[in-house]
């Protein structure tokens, strides 16, 4: 989904049904099976008094549906007007009815439907303690009470315990059940969907699956796995909405199950006019899913080898993908990062270091005083208002086993690095911000191989400032720039490391040359405007021999003149003998 406030939306074709009043209660104590069947009454009743109070929606997508999935028309509207807040009248219905259910656990402690509609309607009410306690208190069917405590886990953020929770649910389902319940098919499309279903239900669809949660994890260095954990919670949605009755007037059914799974159950609900949206007359009931959401499941490549991916692997925003899912932590918005990564040699080790800089992205600071809008409201979580207004980063490199490797920091500046020595090896890496109290996280991932054995040259890393002589880069990585632009007339610091025998020394050529003029030559031949190719920029020395067999650290200041934006190709090339390598690295330059 785009970034900014958005509404995807879920609009069923079917008029609105009168509320039907709620039974009295009765007087004389109740049997289990009575207290169970008046719950269900009351639950029914509640979701027809709730259709009829659904106050009207001005939004919608004004065309076609984006996606016909059987009764269901989804779309997705960017920047749309937030979905109407729940009336007052509704939410004391709500509590009423979660008053209901409570005496029926009381009554029957073992009924899966008593424990999963309280737990549902606590969740709704935004009282996640006390949907956990239900869940708890679940005395039923062993994988299902397991399943509840995950999704209560989960809707409170702990992403630790609803992974820990979840997993049992599955140890201890029947196998079929487990199979359906893990099955990713609504969430995956053309070559991943193909490759996925060749896999039988077992060993090798674990191990593909393991692969494709590593890909797919909104943040690695966060705990447990929380998309992981929102298939299953919504699975658990599922079971729940499916057993009762609904907000829309017709039967669950398999449309309502992949819909829900593939882009999440209705957080907010409203009606509008059908004329608005299909040229009819009746009403419309219309779910509203949580936003911002993003299509978190990438391309094929990256689940097949997320050590060989790259960037464009993932495509937060698509327009029209297979799922999407709402972080909660994340309640403002996910959004790509600003960063370097570079590599460095030590022996059998690598020296990599994660950069990153959103000091120039306004929404990083100064928006704490913003008014928060209702959907804001409505997705932070209470202990949001209460964190302190910190910000996380973390390097998180995963090796082709899915071995993890994290080092944060839990109060890092908008522009940092951090430094982390591994095996020499493929990794998928990962720079990620989050900064928990203003609900915004940003990421960049990508696969990073191994520098070559024999390699005289490491990858390039751009400093804020000219380096001092001799300094290292455990030293310099604090003054990482921490991005690819470059302000023109700004001295900035390029450095790199050479590995040569002590006794050899090498030419090293340091080259700029614009590589986004070639549009703008075209142009000229076609108005017939003198100009050629770009003429690169160069400087070439040699560079000494060193007393002993270690990493020779190496940089240059560098300025463009105000008048030279555009973007580049940096190269440093070193030869020593028969043996050339070069490090290359992207940078814009632009006016301040």
């Amino acid at each position: 989904m785009r970034s900014g406030a958005a509404v995807a939306c879920l609009a069923l074709l079917a008029p609105l049904a009168l509320a039907q009043s709620t039974a009295p209660p009765r007087s004389r104590p109740r049997s289990a099976p009575e207290s169970v069947a008046a719950a269900r009454r009351a639950q029914r009743d509640f979701e027809l008094r709730r259709r009829d109070r659904m106050p009207t929606w001005p939004g919608g997508s004004g065309g076609p549906c984006d996606v016909r999935i059987g009764r269901l028309c989804y779309w997705d509207n960017n920047h749309e007007i937030p979905p109407p807040l729940e009336p007052a009248a509704i939410a004391t219905a709500r509590d009423a009815l979660i008053e209901r259910l409570s005496r029926a656990a009381h009554d029957d402690s073992t009924s899966d439907w008593v424990a999963g509609q309280s737990v549902r309607y606590l969740v709704e009410a935004r009282r996640w303690d006390d949907a956990l306690r239900a869940a708890t208190a679940c005395r039923g069917t062993a994988w299902w009470c397991a399943a509840l405590r995950g999704f209560a886990w989960h809707e409170r953020s702990d992403h630790a315990a609803a992974a820990a929770a979840f997993d049992s649910a599955l140890a201890l389902m029947p196998s079929a059940e487990r199979c359906r319940w893990t099955d990713l098919a609504w969430w995956l499309e053309g070559a991943l969907e193909r490759s996925y279903k060749r896999q039988p239900c077992g060993p090798a669809r674990d191990a593909w699956e393991r692969r494709f949660w590593v890909a797919a994890r909104p943040l690695l260095s966060l705990p447990g796995n929380d998309l992981r954990s929102e298939l299953l919670a919504r699975r658990t949605m599922s079971r729940i909405r499916s057993e009762g009755a609904i907000e829309y007037q017709m039967a669950w059914g398999d449309d309502l199950a992949e819909s829900e799974v593939r882009f999440g159950w209705p957080t907010a609900w409203s009606a509008a006019d059908r004329t608005m949206m299909l040229g009819s007359e009746s009403r419309s009931v219309i779910g509203h899913e949580p936003t911002p959401s993003y299509a978190f499941v990438p391309r094929a490549d990256a689940v097949e080898s997320p050590t060989t991916s790259e960037a464009d692997d993932w495509e937060l925003d698509a327009r029209l993908p297979a799922m999407r899912y709402a972080p909660r932590y994340a309640w403002r918005g996910v959004r790509p990062l600003e960063h370097q990564l570079a590599r460095f040699r030590r022996g059998d080790s690598t020296l990599v270091v994660g950069a990153w800089s959103v000091a120039r992205d306004g929404v990083w600071h100064g928006d704490s005083a913003r008014a928060d809008s209702a959907r804001d409201l409505r997705r932070r979580m209470p202990r949001d208002s209460t964190r302190p207004d910190t910000l996380r980063a973390a390097l998180v490199l995963v090796d082709t086993a899915g071995r993890m490797t994290t080092v944060a920091r839990d109060s890092a500046t908008t522009a940092g690095a951090l430094i982390v020595a591994v095996p020499r090896a493929a990794y998928l890496a990962s720079v990620e911000l989050l900064a928990p109290a203003r609900g915004r996280a940003a990421r960049a991932r990508t696969g990073l191989a191994p520098l070559p054995r024999d390699t005289v040259v490491s990858d390039l890393l751009l400093l804020a400032h000219a380096a001092a002589p001799g300094a290292t880069v455990e030293q310099l990585a604090r003054d990482a720039l921490g991005t690819h632009t470059i302000v023109a007339g700004m001295p900035v610091g390029l450095y790199w490391e050479t590995y040569l025998p002590r006794a050899d020394s090498a030419e090293v050529t340091v080259q700029a040359t614009r590589i986004d003029a070639a549009w703008y030559a075209r142009l000229g031949r076609a108005l017939k405007l003198a100009g050629g190719p770009p003429t690169p920029v160069a400087v070439r020395f040699v560079d000494a021999a060193r007393p002993n067999d270690v990493a020779a650290a190496r940089s240059l200041a560098l300025t463009w003149p105000p008048d030279a934006t555009g973007t580049y190709r940096l190269e440093v090339t070193v030869r020593t003998g028969d043996r050339a390598a070069t490090a290359t690295d992207t940078v814009r330059v632009v006016r301040d």
